[in-house]
Formats: C-alpha cells, structure tokens, sequence
C-alpha cells in the first residue's frame, strides 16, 4: 500500500468517525435537553443578533474608510466606464472625419494640380 493511499483511507475513516460523533452527539438525550432549554434559545438568539449588529459596523466602518481613503464606488466605476466608452466612440468617428476630409483635401488638391498642368 502506498503513502498516498493510507492517507486517504485515513482521511476517509477519519470523517466517518466524525460524522458517527456528530450524529451520536445531536441524537443524544443531553443535546436535545440543552437545545430545548430556553436559556440556551435566548443565549442563542443573542449571538445571532450580535453577529448581525458586528457585520452592519464592520461595513459601515469599511464605507468610511474608502470614503476617507477617496476610493470610487461601484457605481461611479460604471459611470465613468459608460463616459469612456462615449468618449472612445466619439473619437474614433472624429477620426474617420478627419481621414476622410483629409483625403478629400488631396483629391482637390491633385484634381488643382492636373488642370493646371493641362494646356
């Protein structure tokens, strides 16, 4: 049997006596006595009511400093993600133009040249 085989059927065994314990332990008279027991329940819903009031203020906290530190919003990014992409497109049509009217400059600008030459 290799190395890496005997550390699997470990790692197997190893969850299959967890997942015993844990099913032996909520199955137990104990566990359901403590989960019914009302000062557990209150003890419970507090802690659940704490994690809820820390996750607001370690949010509020995180807004405050990127506002501190001037980091964008995501919907500023999209803002000027839209702005840049207008302005992409405004250029690249100016740029046709002056191609064009550039082009357009040299025709003339030839057409002059050969009726001049013409006798």
């Amino acid at each position: 049997m290799s190395l890496q085989n005997l550390f699997n059927e470990a790692y197997y065994k190893g969850k299959n006596i967890k997942a015993e314990i844990l099913s032996d332990l909520l199955n137990s008279k104990m566990m359901s006595e403590i989960v019914n027991n009302e000062f557990f329940a209150r003890a419970l819903a507090k802690v659940i009511q704490t994690k809820e009031e820390v996750t607001r203020a370690v949010r509020r906290n995180v807004q405050t400093v990127f506002h501190l530190m001037d980091v964008p919003q995501r919907h500023e990014l999209t803002q000027l993600q839209r702005k840049l992409e207008h302005l992409e497109k405004t250029v690249d049509r100016v740029g046709k133009r002056a191609i064009t009217i550039k082009s357009l400059k040299k025709i003339q600008t030839s057409k002059k040249g050969a009726r001049a030459v013409r006798p």
